[in-house]
């Protein structure tokens, strides 16, 4: 018969295992697009054939969920959120979080070499618009990267706190 101390030490085991299996992601440097988390092909953040090549795409991946949130938004300002499950709804991201992504320069800000240590089990925010297209995660010390994080961010909660 087991002893306390002995169940105390495989449950301490059992947790650790399980918490070190959420803290997956890509790594320092990866790029999301090599990131487990990222989406298929037929997710991918880039416009599809069946929307206008000027369509915004906000693609949130990673967290402990394993998060898979993507925002499409027309040049009309309507928009559709696909999850991680799949399911697709219109939504209705913010004006002032549309005005902050749209303010970001994507050339620019794809040429700054990225200076994060990604947080374990933080989002990867990437978005592509008018064929220039960056990704930041969460932890990124570069400023325009976090503006880049702090604006998808606002895009993708809107979207998923309203239903148009």
């Amino acid at each position: 018969m087991p002893t306390n101390r002995r169940r105390a030490w495989a449950g301490f085991v059992l947790v650790a295992t399980m918490a070190l299996a959420g803290c997956g992601g890509s790594t320092v440097g990866e790029s999301p697009e090599t990131s487990s988390t990222t989406p298929t092909s037929s997710e991918s953040a880039t416009p599809d054939d069946h929307e206008p090549a000027s369509a915004t795409v906000v693609v949130r991946t990673g967290g402990i969920a394993g998060a898979r949130d993507i925002v499409r938004i027309a040049a009309d300002g309507t928009a559709r959120l696909t999850t991680r499950a799949r399911t697709t709804r219109a939504c209705a991201p913010s004006q002032a979080s549309l005005d902050r992504l749209a303010a970001i320069d994507l050339v620019a800000l794809k040429a700054i070499p990225s200076t994060s240590s990604q947080m374990a089990d933080g989002f990867v925010y990437s978005v592509s618009a008018d064929g220039a297209s960056a990704s930041a995660s969460e932890g990124d010390a570069d400023s325009h990267r976090a503006e880049l994080v702090d604006a998808a961010a606002a895009v993708i909660g809107s979207c998923l706190a309203t239903q148009s």
